[in-house]
């Protein structure tokens, strides 16, 4: 009993110990199997130096390269291994010496075959080939060949075929490659991809290249080619690219300079920034100017070094307005971040152009952060932003996040300016409630805010400004320019609702500001019967400005209407109709030429009325047409009335100094 128990715990003892070492021996097994699966391996990755030339997916990936693309029989790697060369009676080329040189006619021919076939791998090494300077040159014909693929090519390959013509043809092959940029049949694109191909080429050929670019500049091709050219100029030069770029401007004055400041605001550094700045000082053109302040502005932001930037908005250099370099600041102010545009806003308190500048990139950059610097700038001393800015600058603002403070603005402005952006801008970024909100001041607030509410709705959503909701507005409005931003509204949102009801609710608007409203939509879809509706208001018409409008509108639907109109005003005994009337079809000759001229001449030699053939005359003048010379000088010798003959002749001199010039 105790010998059988002994024996059980010994047993059981040496349960853990087996289990550990048949765990031991296991794993030994697969380190030895590894070891040795992987001694096949080693010398290929040896002989290729332990890394992907062409990138990314290691050795496995390229076994179905050139070896394996030779093959008739696939061996290990793809190749023919029984045949010991491929079917061009090449020998094989192990993946270890794939990436060693070959010669540049061998290069072309894998190139060519590549492309028939689709192998875009092989294609593109083919290229790495070509573009090594050990792999020798192309004959001239062998060139062509391979200048040939520039075109019809796919817009891949354009980058490595342009390098490959520089590196293996030199100055014959750099003309094939300009030719092929020069070529305006050529797609703009493609045409950029061979430029940046010339911008990575071996030290000896930068030489050649360089001045081809700069007359390439001088020719001042396309802007997408020439920002190209100068940006592959900049990187074969390497750390003197800055300097080899402004060198230029002295050496080649037919060079754009703009494309220049504007390449080293794109690769410059910090070190570079006193040279670009220098010429500021030799009075460049508005445009050149711009150009080096946004390529200052660019390093700025780049390098993290901005207060070069805050000193000359401190103190700006000669000829040089904070404006400007408040307009260069923004168009790099994502870059700079909303602390350093707060800083620059105070440093240009009182400046309002520049103000707007820097308050339009904060409001771009969006965020409470952005809210906060606007409305600190807008109620601290030291900003001093002025209040028609701010309110500019918080209606393209995004976000809700200032729709409160935007609505308490409106609320507390009497401005007519800011009431008009505030409106805008809550409606843009507020939501449904906002809206409601905002269309409750609609129907109590005083004519400014009514109006700039009103018009802020016309950029409104049709899903909450609903047909019936903008014809309720409308509906016994008596503020025209109200009813007008409203109609608006109403035909931008809803464009086909009402074309079967507009002439019925044209006759039956109950005030002149809903007439003119319900007029505008008439105008605007020009129903059957629209133009005989708004005759027959205009016989009728008492309001002054519904007067003018409704001879305006007749006049643009044409001849027809202009000769309605003048039957009305021929017939009309009130000397005020008469001329709120002619002013409409003023403003409706603009389109209608000479209908509306020969109204005018009429009116100027029959109209009893003094002050008639005055306004007649003042409205010629206005038409700029010198060819009515001959007929104000007859009107001129037939006029008794001293103010109207004044006016006449004010008018003939108007025109003759026009056709002078």
């Amino acid at each position: 009993m105790t010998c059988s128990s002994d024996s059980s715990r010994k047993g059981n003892a040496m349960k853990p110990v087996l289990l550990i070492a048949g765990l031991f021996l296991f794993c030994t097994g697969l380190v030895v199997g590894y070891w040795f699966a992987d001694a096949d391996r080693r010398p290929l990755r040896a002989a290729g130096g332990g890394s992907d030339p062409v990138g990314g997916d290691g050795g496995d990936r390229r076994r179905g390269g050139v070896a394996g693309r030779r093959s008739g029989t696939p061996g290990p790697l793809g190749g023919d291994r029984s045949a010991g060369r491929d079917p061009s009676g090449r020998p094989d080329i192990e993946e270890g010496d794939r990436w060693k040189p070959r010669p540049a006619a061998e290069a072309l021919k894998d190139l060519q075959d590549a492309l028939a076939s689709g192998d875009r791998e092989a294609a593109h090494e083919a290229l790495h080939h070509l573009s090594r300077p050990e792999a020798g040159s192309l004959s001239s014909e062998q060139l062509r060949e391979l200048g040939s693929l520039l075109r019809g090519t796919d817009r891949d390959y354009i980058h490595g075929i342009s390098r490959a013509l520089v590196i293996s043809g030199g100055k014959e092959g750099l003309a094939m490659v300009m030719d092929f940029v020069d070529d305006p049949e050529q797609p703009l694109e493609v045409r950029r991809h061979a430029l940046d191909g010339l911008s990575d080429l071996p030290r000896q050929k930068v030489a050649e290249v360089f001045p081809a670019l700069a007359g390439f500049l001088e020719s001042r091709p396309p802007h997408e080619l020439e920002h190209a050219a100068a940006h592959a100029m900049a990187r074969m030069q390497g750390e003197q690219g800055v300097d080899a770029l402004l060198g230029l401007l002295q050496e080649r004055p037919g060079i754009r300079p703009e494309v220049i400041f504007d390449t080293v605001g794109d690769v410059g550094k910090s070190g570079d920034m006193d040279a670009l700045l220098g010429f500021l000082a030799e009075g460049g053109n508005q445009s050149e100017t711009a150009s080096i302040l946004r390529a200052a502005s660019r390093i700025s932001a780049r390098e993290g070094d901005t207060q070069m930037l805050l000193d000359m908005l401190r103190e700006t250099p000669d000829g040089i307005s904070r404006e400007m370099i408040a307009r260069a600041i923004s168009e790099s102010s994502h870059e700079l971040g909303t602390g350093f545009l707060s800083e620059a806003l105070r440093e240009v308190a009182g400046d309002r152009r520049a103000q707007e500048c820097l308050a339009d990139a904060l409001s771009r950059t969006g965020g409470r952060e952005a809210l906060e610097a606007l409305v600190e700038a807008a109620r601290g001393p030291e900003g001093g932003l002025d209040p028609g800015v701010l309110a500019r600058a918080l209606q393209h603002f995004r976000g809700s996040d200032a729709v409160p403070f935007m609505m308490d603005l409106f609320q507390a402005s009497g401005d007519e300016e800011m009431l008009h952006s505030l409106a805008r801008g809550i409606l843009r970024n507020g939501d449904a409630g906002t809206t409601s909100d905002l269309l409750a001041l609609l129907g109590e607030g005083d004519a400014r805010r009514r109006r700039a509410i009103a018009d802020a709705l016309e950029e409104g959503s049709s899903s909450v400004l609903s047909q019936d909701l903008l014809l309720s507005m409308i509906r016994g409005e008596k503020d025209h320019e109200v009813a007008m931003a409203l109609a608006r509204s109403l035909s931008r949102l809803h464009p086909q609702a009402l074309a079967e009801q507009a002439g019925a609710l044209f006759d039956g608007a109950s005030s002149a500001a809903e007439r003119i409203a319900f007029a505008h939509i008439l105008e605007k879809q020009q129903p059957a019967g629209a133009q005989e509706r708004i005759a027959r208001q205009l016989q009728r018409e008492t309001d002054e400005r519904a007067q003018w409008e409704l001879a305006r509108m007749l006049g643009r639907f044409g001849p027809s209407g202009v000769e309605q109109a003048a039957e009305i005003l021929r017939g009309e005994q009130d000397e005020g109709k008469r001329h709120s009337m002619l002013w409409g079809l003023e403003a409706a000759g603009r389109h209608e030429g000479a209908p509306v001229r020969d109204l005018l001449l009429e009116v100027a030699s029959t109209d009893p009325a003094p002050s008639l053939r005055f306004q007649a005359a003042e409205i010629m003048a206005r038409q700029h047409d010198p060819s009515l010379i001959p007929d104000l000088e007859a009107l001129l010798a037939s006029e008794t009335h001293p103010e109207v003959q004044e006016r006449i002749r004010a008018a003939i001199h108007d025109l003759q100094h026009l056709q002078q010039r």
